[in-house]
């Protein structure tokens, strides 16, 4: 086992050397990018699901090498190191693969996926400024949401009913016009530091994919003071959410990340795969989980990657099964010997005119027929009391009458 450690460990340093000639050998576009893979296309491409995904991405991490390491980065994972000691190096890597370096609102990308449910929009990807999610349904009175985030809030809300707990939608689908609306009426009333921090800007905004639910526990005015945070309901979710496909988008620890302040109500479908990914990974904040395992980069260096490793196991398994096959053949070779050995030893014993598979066949029956065995020694016993009578009733009378004469 610790040579295949050592030798995985090896392989899997040699393929982070050679990322990047591995990406200049793809196939590029015109521009020289690589082209744009989504999640879900790299899954059925590799014929594997998230979980095993992640589970791969995680024992290549074990080696020491980062699979979601992009090269054209490292001098601004360098930076960022320098400027951010506490955050964990993994982290980092993932930061700043979806340029969370250039500050809010700067370098700001369109994001890629918009039809999928792992789309990611915040501060740094935003929507096209005529897009509009389809077929949208209703999960509240004048509330809509896409048909499967809306379809999963509706067996977590019969989850939700079946505890106990009151939920309460407060908002969720909302158009681009009325998310600008919103953003220009926080900042009419607090400043626009503050609507910063608690509103998105058009085109910014989650809500706006429909796949983002505001929930309570009862209506309330102001979603700032209901202390959501602190009710039984809110503890149900962060333990029960993501059996559903939905996580908490703005968590407390993350808002120096997220550029947003704590949003208790504010749960984000991104699919049942990764939100239960996300849980068992104790990955909390979205962006983190992003740009480690779904940034089109991050994919086209897991498949080159992950090739490797079905190849090397391949090779491994191969090597396996020779050293059985040989062991196998040395076993039998061992056993023939062997009894060579006996047959050779029995002739030694029994002469060398004796026909040694025949002796060894009628010492082997004898030896296993008690019947036979008894018979041999009733003969002997009888044998042995002839001759001890024909000694005292014969020989000794004879011998006393020659001396008495």
């Amino acid at each position: 086992m610790k040579t295949f450690t050592i030798i995985y460990i090896t392989v899997a340093i040699l393929l982070s050397a050679l990322q990047p000639m591995v990406i200049a050998s793809s196939a590029l576009t015109d521009d020289g990018q690589l082209p744009y893979l989504s999640l879900y296309e790299f899954l059925t491409e590799m014929e594997i699901d998230l979980e095993e995904y992640i589970t791969l991405m995680n024992e290549i991490s074990k080696s020491g090498v980062y699979p979601h390491f992009l090269d054209e980065n490292t001098s601004r994972y360098e930076a960022y190191q320098r400027e951010h000691p506490e955050i964990p190096y993994e982290q980092i890597l993932s930061f700043i693969n979806i340029g969370m370096d250039y500050g809010f609102y700067n370098n700001i990308t369109l994001a890629p996926d918009l039809y999928e449910v792992s789309v990611l929009v915040n501060k740094n990807f935003n929507l096209p400024s005529q897009w509009e999610p389809e077929n949208m349904e209703f999960v509240s009175r004048g509330r809509t949401m896409n048909p499967e985030a809306a379809e999963h809030f509706d067996l977590m809300r019969e989850a939700i009913t079946n505890e106990g707990f009151e939920v309460h939608v407060i908002s969720a689908y909302r158009s681009r016009g009325r998310q600008a609306r919103i953003f220009s009426d926080e900042m009419e009333l607090r400043g626009r530091a503050a609507a910063e921090r608690s509103v998105a800007r058009a085109g910014h905004s989650e809500h706006q994919t429909g796949l983002v639910v505001d929930i309570l526990h009862r209506s309330y005015g102001s979603l700032r003071y209901a202390n959501f945070q602190e009710t039984e309901l809110f503890r149900w979710l962060t333990q029960n959410a993501h059996e559903y496909g939905f996580i908490l988008r703005y968590p407390d620890e993350y808002q120096e990340y997220h550029g947003y302040i704590f949003e208790p109500w504010h749960w984000r479908y991104v699919g049942i795969e990764i939100a239960t990914a996300m849980f068992n990974e104790k990955i909390v904040l979205y962006e983190d989980f992003y740009g480690r395992y779904i940034v089109s980069d991050v994919l086209h260096n897991a498949k080159e990657l992950i090739t490797q490793h079905r190849e090397y196991l391949a090779e491994v398994a191969a090597q396996e099964a020779a050293d059985a096959q040989e062991a196998e053949r040395l076993a039998l070779l061992e056993e023939e010997s062997r009894q060579s050995t006996n047959t050779q030893s029995r002739q030694m014993i029994l002469g060398p005119s004796t026909d040694g598979n025949a002796i060894s066949a009628s010492l082997d029956s004898e030896a296993i027929n008690p019947v036979h065995y008894r018979a041999y020694i009733t003969i002997l016993t009888l044998i042995a009391l002839y001759i001890l009578s024909t000694f005292i009733f014969i020989v000794i009378p004879k011998i006393k009458e020659k001396r008495g004469a």
